[in-house]
């Protein structure tokens, strides 16, 4: 630049620092120069007396000024420096009013040449201003002095700017310090596209920067961050928080409960005149057909009262939250001179409406007297700092949002009813605790609570949450836990907690609700995640009826499990039976519609597969093992069906469990049923050495204590489902299982043929109606006649020719009730 040999490296990065430069072009520098000259031409005899003696230069020589030297250089640029900032603005900072535009220069002027004291200052408080100050102000704990909260800000400055750069990979550096009043600002900046400057031979780039302003109030000892990315306010909050005020810095709750049709009425018409002309108004919807906008706006210093007042069936019945924006004429200085001041309206997730003000470039004197006019129109709320409730929030639609987002800012501080609704399943254990680094003190006492609502200790109500955010995880043990104990489950069906029930890699807890009159077992689980779903998939495809409780984050799944044979309940409901905000929740209907739900399945199932079974058309082994299943299904609902995926391991193809006749009320009633279904195209199946080992191995693998069949009780019965019309070349391996020593001596082994199992279910589906309410008497039935014991042999068969003796018995069982 031109003038650059007239300055040190230190003057001109101080004057960058403070975007102020003359550039390289003659024309645009001549121009600084004619605008300083002319501010001192300005000046009172007196001020410029004191400008000749503090620069040294003569009023006289001014008309041929000229740089020269580092000083007059810097008088160019003082200049240059002050146009670019609202006189309003650089009153506040210097802490006077009404000075002028030559005063203002003198002064600083002065600080200048002769403390080397230049304006950052007035620089940092005008970034400051015109950002705006922060949205939310953190309260700082009363036990500090000023003195000491300015220390551990000053000490955490470099900290936050290295956490900064770090987790957003920006290059924050810090700038200064400044201090304007009680107001101490902390200015950061990283550099941003350069700005453009004309040159006599080419365009200069001066570097711009973006900044973030760390504001501390020692005066009502809160600090606030301004800055454009949340994230990076998150980042400096956390530091602030946890580290530097060791969990003594939260948010103010200021919310007010109100009418928004009300609060948009006394604004627009207040009870009192207090000077102010309505100039502008813009209503983000109306009461027209269509709820379309509405924007009124005047020229000059007209106001819109009568314009509101011809057209008010349209907006009267609005609330203050469909607002856009309204500006106001506030009378300043003499008569009839009006200065526009506005305000905006938005809302937040808690259905919250704030205000702010949408005019930057204006005196915080005259901000603050625009703003006290508004607050008494609206019951004398400081609406800078308030947050209008407009509607209460329902239960159900705080416990939705709670698990719908998991993660609640609490910046600004949630709403009270949504504390207290954290603070409820908390106690409740219905949501897991919050981390350790989560904090909710009493900001008098300094006690730590999280399941009460007052302080424990004093009592108090004042409750803070030290935290950017909390998570909402519901506690999926506690909640199968309180469905378990439900007493109109536990008087209708045998239920069981199991704190983690496995299905291939993933366990998780889970309520069965067993129905002993339809043998009929029905799993409760919560489903959160794809992972939960298969864990449902597996269930259901093992014949369990299943509840589906869906957490609201995974609904998408919702469909899916239903078509998949669930029914679907929402964890809100759920939660709000638990919690006492609804006084009923008929689990027992929807376990008795999954029931009929899961019945009709196997009836339809069971016809295809009689019809198949029967007719044995393209058949193969492994229709033949899902045609037995389905079969096997109807005659007891709980058949587990062991499928592909335990290709590789030696495992039967299905199991179940039982009821023994006349012991079902003494509490040891049930035994473990698991066959293998073998299949001939010639109907002449023979059992070889190998077929013995591979069924010694499914009994083995059947009783085994660490798998899931032998839950379901001793193994009674082990049987070989086969369509064969001789069982003569089974005979032998048959008796060498029926020897196997792993044996217990209550387990029978049986040979069931195919078309006698056909036959029970042809009479099953003929009475089904009957059958559906009185499963357990036919199944135990049917279970009791195949372990009946053989006079010749060491195993049982059951053959097709047995038929006429197992139906008598189905039909005096069916009798002994009628």
């Amino acid at each position: 630049m031109r003038y650059q040999k007239f300055q040190s490296g230190a003057d001109r990065k101080k004057w960058l620092r403070l975007e102020t430069t003359l550039g390289t072009n003659e024309e645009t520098i001549r121009a600084d120069i004619q605008s300083f000259v002319k501010l001192i031409f300005n000046m009172s005899p007196e001020e410029k007396i004191e400008f000749s003696h503090i620069s040294g230069v003569e009023i006289d020589s001014l008309m041929d000024f000229e740089i020269k030297d580092q000083k007059t250089l810097q008088l160019v640029m003082l200049r240059k420096f002050i146009a670019g900032i609202s006189l309003s603005i650089i009153n506040e900072a210097l802490r006077i009013d009404g000075v002028t535009e030559e005063g203002i220069y003198l002064r600083l002027l002065r600080k200048l040449l002769d403390k080397d004291d230049y304006p950052e200052n007035v620089f940092a408080y005008s970034i400051y201003r015109s950002r705006g100050t922060p949205n939310t102000w953190l309260s700082i704990h009363n036990k500090y002095e000023k003195a000491r909260i300015e220390q551990l800000v000053d000490a955490s400055v470099p900290k936050v700017i290295n956490k900064i750069n770090f987790h957003l990979s920006l290059t924050r550096r810090f700038v200064g310090k400044f201090r304007v009043g009680g107001l101490v600002l902390y200015l950061l900046s990283k550099p941003t596209t350069a700005k453009v400057v004309r040159g006599e031979k080419k365009n200069v780039e001066v570097q711009g920067a973006s900044y973030t302003i760390i504001a501390l109030d020692l005066d009502t000892k809160r600090i606030g961050v301004v800055t454009g990315a949340k994230r990076e306010i998150g980042i400096v909050q956390h530091y602030l928080m946890h580290k530097a005020f060791d969990e003594d810095l939260a948010p103010p709750r200021n919310d007010i409960e109100a009418d928004g049709v009300r609060l948009l009425n006394d604004i627009v018409n207040p009870q009192a005149e207090d000077l102010m002309l309505l100039q502008s108004f813009e209503l983000r919807k109306t009461a027209l057909h269509n709820n379309p906008s509405l924007r009124l706006k005047t020229q000059g210093i007209d106001t819109l009262d009568e314009a509101l007042q011809a057209i008010e069936e349209y907006w009267s019945g609005s609330s203050i939250a469909d607002l856009r924006q309204i500006e106001f004429g506030v009378p300043v200085g003499p008569v009839g001179v009006y200065k526009k001041l506005g305000l905006y309206t938005y809302g937040d997730e808690w259905k919250r409406t704030y205000f702010n003000t949408s005019s930057r470039r204006v005196t915080n004197l005259l901000e603050r007297q625009f703003l006290d006019k508004i607050s008494k129109r609206l019951g004398d709320n400081d609406i800078k700092s308030t947050r209008f409730l407009l509607q209460d929030l329902d239960p159900r639609f705080i416990i939705d949002k709670l698990l719908k987002d998991k993660v609640i800012s609490t910046d600004p501080a949630i709403p009270e009813d949504v504390e207290k609704m954290v603070v409820r399943l908390t106690k409740a254990k219905l949501i897991s605790k919050q981390e350790n680094s989560v904090k909710r003190k009493c900001w008098n006492c300094y006690t730590q609570s999280w399941d009460q609502w007052s302080c424990p200790n004093c009592g108090r109500t004042d409750m803070r949450i030290v935290s950017e955010a909390i998570k909402i995880i519901p506690n999926e043990a506690q909640i199968m836990r309180e469905i378990s104990s439900s007493t109109d489950l536990k008087n209708s069906y045998a239920t069981k907690y199991f704190p983690a029930k496995q299905r291939r890699k993933h366990s998780k807890p889970v309520v069965s609700l067993y129905n002993s009159d339809k043998n009929i077992t029905t799993f409760v689980m919560l489903v959160s995640n794809k992972k939960d779903v298969e864990y449902a998939s597996e269930l259901s495809s093992e014949g369990f009826g299943l509840i589906a409780i869906v957490d609201p984050k995974a609904d998408a799944f919702s469909q899916q499990l239903e078509t998949g044979g669930a029914t679907v309940i929402s964890l809100v409901d759920i939660i709000m039976f638990l919690v006492g905000e609804t006084s009923s929740l008929d689990l027992v209907r929807a376990v008795t519609d999954q029931e009929q739900e899961m019945l009709a399945r196997i009836f339809s199932n069971a016809k295809d597969s009689l019809r198949r079974i029967t007719n044995k058309v393209s058949y193969d082994e492994a229709k033949f093992e899902v045609d037995i299943k389905n079969l096997m299904n109807l005659l007891v609902p709980d058949v587990v069906r062991l499928g592909t995926e335990f290709t590789g391991t030696s495992v039967p193809d299905g199991y179940l469990k039982y009821g023994q006749k006349g012991k079902r009320s003494k509490g040891r009633s049930y035994r473990l049923f698991g066959w293998d279904a073998k299949y001939s195209r010639t109907a002449s199946y023979a059992l070889g050495g190998r077929d013995v080992k591979k069924q010694k191995q499914y009994i083995n693998w059947l009783t085994d204590k660490k798998n899931q069949p032998s839950k379901f009780g001793v193994l009674g019965i082990y049987g070989i489902i086969a369509n064969f019309d001789s069982p003569n070349k089974m005979d032998t391996a048959l008796t060498s299982i029926a020897e196997y020593r792993n044996l217990k001596p209550a387990t029978r082994i049986v040979l069931i043929q195919d078309s006698l199992v056909i036959k029970i279910c042809e009479w099953l589906i003929d009475n089904w109606q009957v059958v559906i309410e009185n499963n357990s008497l036919i199944s135990d039935e049917a279970f009791a006649f195949f372990r009946r014991k053989s006079r010749s042999k060491l195993y049982t068969i059951s053959h097709e020719s047995d038929w006429p003796k197992l139906k008598i018995k189905f039909e005096k069982a069916l009798g002994d009730i009628s």
